[in-house]
């Protein structure tokens, strides 16, 4: 039997997610690749009897820099993306080398790859307001010569005149 208070919270939690869906936002509490934003989750975590267990297998999402997000794109490095709002949450893998203690006495350790999924997320820059098109100044009609008048004439060739080299 659910108790008053477990009621409460999640009649209190199910309106707070009314809420935000009716003004588009996301939870803070939204998780990114199904994991909470804060959590650590570890090789080991669903099977006890992992060899690699205690090794961690995703991180806590860092905030980063755009320009990292920018290189890491451009690089084929993201594996998992999400925009929310004015923020960019990725996902980069890496592979970590981990040392097993040997089987045997005797035996050399053992040497394998875990792959660690790195949570990142990125305060995308504000967008520039849009440039407007270049319009072309109108054209004289064919056949006319633009009309220049005499103090703007001398004023060109003065400028001219004191721009030329000297003998």
């Amino acid at each position: 039997m659910i108790s008053r208070v477990a009621r409460a919270v999640a009649f209190a939690a199910a309106l707070a997610g009314l809420a935000l869906a009716a003004a588009g936002c996301q939870a803070w509490f939204d998780p990114f690749l199904d994991v909470p934003e804060w959590k650590t989750v570890r090789y080991g975590d669903e099977d006890p009897a992992s060899p690699i267990k205690g090794v961690t297998r995703m991180t806590p999402v860092q905030e980063c820099e755009y320009s990292h997000y920018v290189r890491a794109m451009s690089g084929g490095l993201v594996v998992a993306r999400e925009v929310r709002g004015d923020w960019i949450y990725y996902a980069v893998t890496r592979r970590q080398f981990v040392q097993l203690p040997p089987d045997a006495e005797g035996q050399q350790p053992r040497v394998v790859q875990a792959v660690v999924v790195e949570r990142c997320k990125a305060k995308q820059p504000p967008v520039p307001p849009p440039v407007p098109p270049y319009e072309m100044p109108e054209r004289p009609p064919s056949g006319t010569v633009p009309t220049v008048d005499k103090k703007q004439r001398e004023k060109v060739l003065k400028n001219i005149e004191r721009n030329l080299p000297t003998p």
